[in-house]
């Protein structure tokens, strides 16, 4: 136990940013699973919206626990901007290039946990 301790104290940020970027992209291929296989929207606009959710999600989350910081509406809209593009151009290119939506969203999640990683803490 001594040692778990250790390393959270030193590594706390990362940690929690992790932990709450799994849960992001979890909730983010759970909600772009139901509206594209279970309701048929397309790849682009499924991707978008399950974005907007997690990324807000992210946002909240990161924001207030892991990096402390205060949060604003322009930086969210900056956030979301940045994130959301890259949401779009995943689902459209998928549809484009008639990729499997679990794979193409599973390729996207991973990326957005690096970006959203340096969104959130500049």
């Amino acid at each position: 136990m001594y040692t778990f301790s250790i390393l959270f104290s030193r590594h706390k940020e990362i940690l929690l940013y992790a932990l709450i970027g799994c849960l992001n992209s979890i909730v983010h291929i759970l909600v772009f699973y139901v509206l594209n296989i279970k309701f048929g929207v397309s790849q682009g606009t499924a991707n978008l919206a399950a974005f907007y959710l997690s990324v807000t999600l992210s946002y909240i989350l990161n924001g207030k626990v892991t990096f402390k910081n205060s949060l604003s509406i322009n930086k969210y809209f900056c956030f979301v901007l940045l994130l959301g593009s890259n949401a779009f151009l995943f689902g459209y290119l998928g549809g484009v290039f008639k990729i499997h939506p679990m794979i193409m969203v599973t390729c996207f999640a991973t990326l957005n946990l690096v970006l959203s990683f340096l969104g959130s803490k500049f």
